[in-house]
């Protein structure tokens, strides 16, 4: 990165640019990184997804 320093609010942004379309989470998660990567050209990049299936907990509400 060569001197330049992000704040967690812009990386908190691509995540919920990213987060809001309705898609796999694997396919989130190589989309968050990949964006880290092209922006700010880091020496590597580690992003980690705590989910929940919703779809699960809707049929627990049906049952």
């Amino acid at each position: 990165t060569e001197g330049r320093i992000v704040g967690i609010s812009k990386l908190a942004r691509v995540v919920e640019i990213i987060a809001k379309r309705p898609q796999l989470q694997e396919r989130m998660t190589t989309q968050i990184a990949d964006a880290i990567d092209e922006a700010i050209k880091p020496d590597g990049v580690a992003v980690v997804i705590q989910a929940e299936h919703l779809c699960m907990r809707w049929c627990s509400h049906i049952e």
